[in-house]
């Protein structure tokens, strides 16, 4: 019961949407004497497109007209169809044998809808990180200046240089999943190094570069006293 009631408001509310959409048609009829004959006289709305169905028979014209009709009382089909495109207007007019029906109708389009703005793209939050360079722990040809290239979606986002034995700190960068390309400084010109993944999603983040060689440092022995 509850899903059938649910149901019949759904289609009220659709069919109220869909009336509230759609144009306006105002009709006014009235008779008068005029010649003698039979007719139908149309004065609005100006330059529209009309018919009437006269038995087999279909009238066409453009508003405002007079259609000459059989001598006799009946109901004809007329149907007016707007400039704009919108669906025609279809109503049986009486007729009155040796008069002439005035048929005047109001029409009002229908509101056009406005068009939905894009909603606007949410702002990416964005997190503080650090970079930092250990390449004064590796062998003598991979020490030295870092380029870090952040790449997002193919696309290069930030590029930041550290000093050998420093750290950047206070980056503040777009939260996503990074891909890193790391250039090392040799003889002034940076040269590839090696490309890993950062995810950027918190503050705090942090990269270290420095190297799977290390410098071996030798130990010193202590002199005996």
């Amino acid at each position: 019961m509850v899903r059938r009631l649910l149901v019949v408001l759904l289609s009220l509310v659709a069919l109220s949407l869909t009336t509230a959409a759609s144009a306006e048609w105002t009709k006014d009829v009235s008779y008068g004497w005029g010649s003698g004959d039979t007719s139908l006289k149309v004065t609005d709305p100006d330059g529209f497109k009309i018919t009437v169905a006269v038995g087999g028979d279909v009238k066409e014209a453009t508003i405002p007209t007079i259609f000459k009709l059989p001598k006799t009382d009946a109901y004809y089909l007329v149907t007016i169809h707007p400039k704009d495109g919108a669906a025609p207007w279809k109503k049986k007019i009486e007729i009155k044998k040796g008069k002439q029906a005035v048929l005047k109708v109001l029409y009002k389009a229908a509101a056009k809808k406005a068009k939905a703005k894009p909603a606007a793209k949410a702002a990416s939050r964005s997190y503080i990180g650090k970079l930092i360079n250990s390449t004064q722990y590796c062998t003598a040809k991979d020490q030295g200046k870092l380029r870090f290239d952040f790449l997002k979606n193919g696309k290069k986002a930030y590029s930041v240089t550290v000093d050998k034995a420093a750290t950047k700190h206070n980056l503040d960068f777009t939260s996503g999943n990074y891909e890193v390309r790391v250039f090392v400084e040799r003889s002034g010109q940076f040269e590839f190094f090696q490309t890993i993944k950062q995810d950027v999603d918190k503050d705090g983040w942090k990269l270290s570069m420095g190297c799977k060689k290390r410098v071996k440092r030798r130990r010193r022995r202590r002199r005996r006293r």
